[in-house]
């Protein structure tokens, strides 16, 4: 029981941090931890290290580059009662002036959730706890289409490769290739474009896969309030899951004690104490039934990263616990944002300038933007530009 919850805190490393300019260090130290002298003291000159980004950048940016836009949110699957989609029309008008030719999710992609699941120990139980929706229904399709995961895949991908081909049967027959090769957001993209009258079960699409594609598509969460209505608006195709989970999965085989210890240090508690919490939950009971606008310029700024950055892990580099799960935890985070740049770096690295939006949680973003902006052939977009 204590390992679930440990998982569900994992997913929740999305709360809020401060608006404005970013504070100095010491002004966001965390609430009731002191500087040591070991911090304060002046540490010896290291040689500069060469920066790619530095040595090539002038010329990268001498012609067309990539342009990514990390949109950091609250997970909307926990709004609650009197949330109203109408709250999000102007984020989403806001959001398609970047008009996007890319838009990408904080989902497992396919092949993670196949090779976690076929991983077994800690690999499945993280992959069942993220995407046991995903693996239920895509077993279900692949029993009705007597297919392999890798042979609804390649079926799926001949079918995007013609979009203009897609009348109301075939986009069925997508919907389901999807379903079993483990793309729930495309999937989803592509059912919320059928004819309502024609979202129902047969003997291609049982039936509780149809309820579970009903069900997720009138959920609160950001990928059907926010990724599907703007890849409708953009006349995409797809959705590109990029997030990864296997940090959960090496945590999770830490000793049970430990990770006790860890995640029930006083030092974690008291960086959620801190202020600009409060004031995130204000600005989203201000506008959950009207408009949430203002919420998502406070969350995506300098400011808020910074400070949430500070709150969140700042206690976990500072516990110098004996068993090391305080520095494993932290460096798993850092493993957890590389390899999501590293799944936008295929979206980027494209014969043609890109535009990719990036929808996720907002304790990722100052991550991912620093990954980023390490890249020579990308430019980061600022929200702020286009919620004006």
């Amino acid at each position: 029981m204590w390992r679930r919850s440990i998982l569900v805190m994992l997913l929740g490393c999305a709360a809020p941090a401060p608006a404005g300019p970013p504070s100095p260090p010491e002004a966001l130290a965390t609430p009731g931890a002191r500087v040591s002298e070991a911090d304060a003291a002046p540490r010896a000159e290291e040689p500069p290290r060469p920066v790619v980004a530095a040595l090539l950048g002038p010329d990268a940016a001498a012609g067309p580059r990539s342009e990514v836009l990390v949109l950091g949110t609250v997970h909307l699957r926990d709004a609650g009662e009197g949330f109203r989609r109408e709250a999000l029309a102007p984020v989403l008008a806001s959001l398609e002036r970047f008009r996007p030719t890319v838009i990408c999710v904080e989902h497992l992609p396919p092949r993670d959730i196949a090779e976690m699941d076929g991983r077994g120990g800690t690999f499945r139980q993280v992959a069942e706890m993220f995407a046991r929706g995903d693996l239920r229904i895509g077993r279900l399709e692949r029993k009705a289409l007597r297919c392999s995961r890798e042979e609804a895949a390649a079926r799926a991908e001949a079918l995007l490769s013609r979009p203009s081909s897609l009348d109301a049967a075939s986009r069925r027959e997508l919907v389901a290739w999807l379903v079993a090769a483990y793309d729930s957001p495309t999937a989803l993209l592509h059912w919320s474009l059928l004819p309502p009258e024609t979202r129902k079960p047969d003997e291609r699409i049982p039936a509780d896969v149809a309820r579970s594609l009903d069900g997720d598509l009138a959920s609160s969460n950001e990928i059907a309030t926010l990724a599907i209505p703007l890849a409708r608006a953009a006349g995409l195709t797809r959705l590109v899951s990029v997030d990864s989970q296997r940090d959960g999965a090496r945590l999770l085989a830490e000793p049970e004690s430990a990770l006790e210890e860890a995640f029930g240090h006083p030092l974690k508690d008291e960086g959620m104490k801190a202020e600009v919490y409060a004031r995130q939950r204000k600005l989203f009971e201000e506008g959950k039934a009207r408009d949430l606008l203002p919420l998502y310029r406070f969350v995506n700024s300098p400011g808020y990263g910074a400070a949430d950055v500070v709150a969140q892990w700042r206690p976990w580099l500072r516990m110098r616990l004996a068993s090391g799960v305080d520095r494993f935890r932290y460096g798993n985070w850092e493993s957890r944002n590389a390899r999501i740049v590293a799944n936008l770096t295929e979206v980027t690295a494209s014969a043609r300038a890109e535009r990719v939006l990036l929808v996720i949680g907002v304790a990722h973003k100052p991550f991912v933007e620093d990954g980023l902006a390490r890249l020579a052939h990308v430019r980061l977009a600022s929200f702020a530009d286009l919620a004006r």
